[in-house]
């Protein structure tokens, strides 16, 4: 009922099938961002395919198996560096039976055979990935927005210091830090994946590999985008302004660090936790 169309932005996992199954429908009401479109939304959903797409785009990442049998899954067990994690490949389906949690971390080669079946009964087959060791505070985030064109209108980025769950989660304190390897790795992962919208990059530094890996790239804003605007970086401000034919100048290299977020209450239990 809006005399003009309302611009349509992801703000949470679930929604991803919802927007991709109705996609032709919502188009006649609402603006969406190109990576809203079905194909990309269902590749970047599902860890298998994107894991998949990025080795193919020759993207840095942590050593990662997808084994399709209780013996692929068995072999990839015996080659493996541990720690090492299982990861369902549609984690939102099965989080609530993982109490929460997006994924398992393993030390031995039986629990990752274990906890592959499990998941594999429970309806979703998983990806196996190395840890990457080291720090919370070795990862880092990029929240980006591309135009049509691939030009990258806003970029920001922050350290993750600490995250909820512990070790494996969403930031639950965060630095806007400046980093030019990340923005530098971000764009190019953007442009070499014809990527279009507002999406979130994480990597973490490899200590034994020496270089920068990707952990994930996340099609929405996220909470900590509330760091990125206090910084002087709005993101999904510029997407919106861009989408209704009001592109502001670029936003790149004009954040402010001295900036930090918290989300309080689960950043009480991830310090107690360390």
């Amino acid at each position: 009922g809006q005399p003009r169309p309302p611009v349509l932005f992801i703000a949470g996992d679930p929604y991803m099938d919802l927007v991709a199954e109705h996609h032709e429908a919502l188009r006649e009401r609402f603006i969406l961002p190109a990576s809203m479109r079905p194909e990309g939304i269902s590749r970047l959903v599902n860890k298998r395919s994107c894991y998949e797409w990025f080795e193919t785009l020759g993207i840095d990442l942590p050593r990662t198996f997808f084994p399709t049998s209780v013996d692929e899954a068995a072999a990839a067990a015996r080659e493996i560096r541990y720690p090492a994690i299982v990861k369902p490949e549609v984690a939102h389906l099965v989080r609530r039976k993982l109490g929460g949690q997006k994924l398992v971390e393993v030390q031995d080669a039986d629990s990752l055979v274990h906890w592959w079946r499990t998941l594999h009964e429970w309806g979703t087959d998983s990806v196996l990935q190395e840890v990457l060791v080291g720090p919370e505070a070795n990862i880092f985030v990029g929240a980006l927005y591309v135009d049509d064109d691939l030009e990258v209108r806003s970029l920001f980025t922050a350290r993750k210091s600490r995250q909820y769950p512990p070790w494996f989660g969403s930031g639950s304190y965060m630095e806007a830090c400046w980093n030019d390897e990340i923005a530098a790795l971000s764009t190019e992962l953007v442009k070499k994946a014809g990527y279009r919208g507002i999406c979130g990059t994480e990597y973490k530094w490899d200590p034994r590999d020496e270089r920068w890996k990707l952990i994930e790239l996340n099609p929405r804003p996220t909470l900590w985008y509330s760091l990125a605007r206090a910084a002087g970086v709005d993101v999904p401000w510029d997407a919106y302004c861009d989408l209704v034919g009001r592109p502001n100048p670029p936003h790149i290299r004009c954040q402010d660090d001295r900036m930090r977020w918290q989300l309080l209450v689960r950043d009480v239990v991830s310090g107690w936790h360390f």
